[in-house]
């Protein structure tokens, strides 16, 4: 019992050290920027109510400065304090008493911190590689494409791995159905550990049969929500192959954390079964063909009204193979190959302006072709998987590893990453405090801590007896 009292005084005598040596800092009870990033960054913010820390700072002036920093992030305004407002500083100040806690947690405050992220865009990507286990983590856009933070993802797949579906807003969608029918989806905060397990959609194989599907993710600014939408191509009945119209399309929110049946409609596109996505503008869009004359197109999901649509290609990429949607900076882009006996080739195709077909523009070609400018690596160059600020190329070369690659100069760079060639996900990534709640009675079901934080025993509710 002695032991332990005097290993609790012990720890509590380094916050006050750490009070000391902030003090210096405070002139006439005004807290200086380089004071207040220490106490929110160091284990001193969760004693910051402590009437002995207090003494220290200065009086009680010091969690004045912090509430009036909160609050005025709360309102959407500039802070007085240009301290940055990581998740993880926030984090921090929901144990510090309950008022902050309810004040971080409150849907208004999510938002207003979910859009004061996208405005500040700090050119950061999120990779998922797959080599044994599944690796995320987050690297800094920019010459030396550092390891910024490696995510821990405690999740478990039924069949061996997850398909990304997409990213926005800072939540990942995981479906797991490489085996080739849904068996589990789950949305996927990284930057706060949580995560929502989707309920089961109502077309499944038990109750319909065999059938294709395609899933999408995106945000619907008109609802402020999130959604996930599915395309299901049910199997004709009888002998032969084909699929049935119209479509099974259904739409989940998770606002209301259920699907609901969307009418699709005269569908006369095909979209390929987990096939890559873009949102953009509150619109999913997929790669897809024309169902007669087998023509490529781009295909849309309007999720403000919940409408489908398509874009027609240019004429010349309706000759190019595995044909697929991809984001280039801001931009609709689009990925073909033309392969031959002898020479491969890709082409990057790029709406300049959005919805006008007459806007696509071919930026460059890059020659695949296994040995032909790249011999002292070993097989073909494969993706794309992104672009880069720069404008370099995400490219995977040499049995799996990730290179950087030049369109003009053709100068590879390797980046020391490697993985499964057909697993690799590259997106922008951006922290957001969506799925903060432990059980948010709007969605009706509950939300997952990671492995690693059930199991250290943290919460992020605040601690008894702090008021």
């Amino acid at each position: 019992m002695e032991k332990s009292r005097i290993c609790k005084n012990d720890r509590f005598s380094a916050y006050w050290f750490q009070a000391f040596n902030v003090r210096h800092l405070l002139v006439c009870s005004r807290i200086s920027s380089t004071a207040f990033g220490w106490i929110l960054e160091s284990s001193l913010i969760l004693h910051i109510t402590n009437p002995r820390v207090l003494r220290v700072l200065g009086g009680s002036s010091i969690v004045g400065h912090l509430t009036d920093w909160i609050h005025e992030l709360g309102l959407g305004l500039k802070p007085r304090n240009p301290h940055e407002a990581t998740v993880k500083t926030l984090l921090r100040c929901t144990s510090v008493c309950k008022s902050w806690y309810s004040l971080i947690t409150s849907p208004n405050f999510i938002t207003l911190h979910l859009n004061r992220t996208t405005s500040n865009n700090d050119n950061r990507l999120l990779v998922r590689n797959y080599y044994d286990i599944d690796h995320y983590s987050v690297h800094a856009d920019d010459e030396t494409f550092d390891k910024c933070e490696k995510l821990n993802f405690a999740l478990r797949s039924r069949n061996c791995y997850f398909n990304v579906i997409g990213s926005c807003n800072g939540l990942v969608c995981l479906s797991d159905d490489a085996g080739g029918y849904y068996d589990m989806m789950i949305l996927w905060n990284p930057s706060i550990r949580k995560s929502v397990d989707l309920p089961y959609p109502n077309v499944r194989f038990r109750s319909h049969g065999p059938f294709q599907h395609t899933l999408g993710f995106g945000f619907n600014p008109m609802t402020n929500d999130n959604n996930v939408v599915s395309v299901v191509y049910l199997q004709k009945d009888g002998p032969g192959w084909g699929y049935k119209f119209p479509l099974k399309v259904e739409l989940f929110e998770l606002s209301t954390g259920s699907w609901r049946n969307v009418t699709a409609g005269d569908f006369p596109c095909f979209i390929k079964e987990q096939t890559p996505q873009v949102v953009l503008n509150g619109i999913v869009h997929w790669a897809g063909h024309t169902r007669k004359k087998g023509h490529s197109l781009v295909v849309l999901f309007d999720l403000k009204n919940e409408t489908f649509g398509f874009m027609r290609v240019p004429p010349k990429a309706k000759k190019e193979w595995n044909v697929r949607v991809m984001l280039f900076g801001e931009s609709l882009s689009l990925i073909g190959e033309i392969l031959s006996m002898d020479q491969c080739y890709c082409y990057i195709w790029v709406m300049k302006e959005y919805g006008v077909e007459n806007s696509w523009t071919r930026l460059f070609k890059i020659d695949t072709t296994p040995g032909r400018h790249l011999r002292e690596y070993h097989g073909p160059l494969r993706g794309p998987y992104g672009f880069r600020k720069n404008g370099d190329v995400l490219l995977m070369i040499d049995r799996g590893r990730l290179v950087s690659y030049n369109p003009k100069s053709r100068e590879v760079k390797k980046l020391g990453i490697r993985g499964c060639v057909s697993l690799f996900y590259i997106s922008t990534y951006m922290e957001s405090l969506v799925l903060l709640k432990g059980k948010d009675e709007a969605l009706g079901m509950q939300v997952n801590l990671s492995y690693a934080i059930r199991h250290r025993g943290e919460s992020l509710s605040p601690k008894k007896g702090k008021k």
